[in-house]
């Protein structure tokens, strides 16, 4: 018989739509570690898996094997060219909080050809996506057609978060918390990377440099186009690695937030958990998360250089993409805005009859989202919350 607990205020309203489950062949997060990677996390969480997830568990450590031996056989087969690889131009970071529209910005920026992004493949295999892409782009079905989390598709070669590969890679990642939801913060000072030792600071920024080198093998005159919500905390350390980096930042209403990052983070927690979640946690995490992410931003945005950040509301982005991108563009000193604006008239015309779920969010958890968040968010033009909050996810 399935548990069901007592659930807070509205959370069992915004995680009803997230009914989504993957299939048994299905790959999750964890299959792209290494075998040392996969081992630690269990170990750490004291192998509690939930007995359903055990045959998951063992094709992950099967898997994870076999990760190990390719990645070996890839670094001395490819050592020649990969040490060679470079980052020739500082990458563009999108960032935002989870659900603020960075994945919609990732993709329609991607129309400009002048960006790479590293995709699915790279981020779900970064260990050995060099040696064995080919073959794994021939096994599609092992990808669920769409997100957990929304109806957007999935694909080998579709843009992907870069934190998927640091998970995958071994590094600290607030990530890691879906793996075991009942275990608690697995990593908490891998959000903001200020508290992480001096050592394990050092190997976070060389895994990334790694990595970002591997994808951008063969690439090297485009430009790196980033997405990774945890970023967005990170500001200092990416830009002690690059700085030349350009930002961009979306934000979105923080009601609206709150609700789909709820209904987000119980999606994946069903889909990628080893052990069935708690959804009586989410309303918690979601709050501070939040907190924890923009008081980094807002502490660090201005070590950014004049030139190197753009702001855009996804409001604005909705319902004037052609205009919130051309001032991005500008703002960035991007020039070629003109080819752009053909592609994205595009996407928006060829996703016209898409129609997002809502549902209301009641008086009191509104009040308590506007009294933390909205601070905050002031410095971002969301000062004053609306009075009749209808969401859309």
């Amino acid at each position: 018989m399935p548990w069901e607990p007592p659930l807070p205020d509205q959370i069992e309203d915004f995680i009803a739509a997230a009914t989504y489950r993957p299939k048994p062949w299905h790959l999750r997060f964890w299959h792209g570690m290494r075998f040392g990677t996969w081992i630690r996390l269990l170990a750490r969480n004291g192998f509690r898996v939930a007995p359903g997830a055990i045959p998951l568990a063992l094709g992950i450590t099967l898997i994870s094997i076999v990760n190990t031996v390719a990645r070996w056989v890839q670094e001395v087969v490819l050592w020649p060219v990969i040490s060679l690889a470079k980052v020739n131009q500082p990458p563009v970071f999108i960032i935002g909080h989870w659900r603020s529209g960075t994945t919609l910005l990732h993709e329609l920026l991607l129309h400009d050809p002048r960006f790479r992004a590293p995709s699915t493949l790279h981020c779900m295999n970064p260990n050995h996506f060099l040696l064995t892409g080919w073959i794994i782009r021939l096994l599609g079905f092992l990808l669920p057609e769409k997100r957990p989390m929304d109806d957007m598709q999935t694909g080998w070669d579709l843009p992907q978060e870069d934190e998927f590969a640091l998970v995958n890679l071994g590094q600290p990642s607030p990530y890691l918390d879906m793996a075991f939801p009942l275990e608690g913060r697995q990593a908490p000072e891998s959000l903001t990377l200020r508290d992480m030792d001096p050592a394990a600071r050092s190997r976070w920024k060389n895994t990334l440099s790694g990595f970002l080198r591997r994808v951008s093998l063969g690439h090297g005159s485009k430009i790196l186009l980033l997405k990774s919500p945890t970023h967005t905390a990170r500001i200092r350390t990416l830009l002690e690695m690059y700085p030349g980096a350009r930002f961009i930042l979306i934000t979105r209403e923080p009601e609206a937030v709150f609700a789909s990052t709820v209904k987000l983070w119980h999606a994946l927690n069903m889909s990628q958990g080893l052990q069935h979640p708690d959804p009586a946690r989410l309303k918690d995490k979601v709050l501070v998360d939040f907190e924890t992410l923009f008081e980094a931003l807002n502490e660090d945005v201005d070590l950014i250089p004049a030139g190197q950040f753009a702001h855009l509301h996804y409001e604005d982005l909705l319902d004037r993409p052609a205009t919130a991108l051309e001032r991005v563009y500008s703002e960035l000193d991007l020039n070629g805005f003109d080819q752009l604006e053909p592609a994205i008239r595009r996407y928006f015309a060829e996703r016209a009859d898409y129609v997002a779920g809502s549902y209301h969010l009641d008086a009191e958890l509104a009040a308590e989202i506007a009294r933390r968040w909205r601070p905050l968010m002031a410095a971002w033009g969301y000062d004053e919350a609306p009075e009749r909050v209808l969401i859309k996810s």
